[in-house]
């Protein structure tokens, strides 16, 4: 019966964990799991990132003088950049 209720509450902590889990992702500036409503998804990719990390990757961007914008994700198995560029509206 004791295991029985340990494995009814473990089964319940799992549940609750990976609920939490589908409600965020993975940020590929800071590297950090965010919610979801923190998220921006740049339109062509679809990829995510922290409103706040993308504002500052573009203000660094333009700063630097950059005019074609690209979306910073990089994929490390094959060691590429996204060729998706942010349109003027965009940013």
């Amino acid at each position: 019966r004791a295991s029985s209720a340990a494995s009814d509450e473990l089964t319940r902590q799992l549940s609750t964990l990976s609920s939490g889990l589908e409600r965020t992702f993975l940020c590929g500036v800071c590297l950090q799991h965010e919610d979801l409503r923190a998220a921006f998804a740049v339109p062509g990719c679809r990829h995510r990132f922290c409103s706040a990390c993308l504002a500052g990757y573009l203000t660094s961007e333009i700063n630097d003088g950059q005019t074609d914008v690209r979306c910073p994700f990089v994929d490390d198995q094959k060691s590429a950049r996204c060729p998706t560029v942010l349109a003027p509206p965009e940013v």
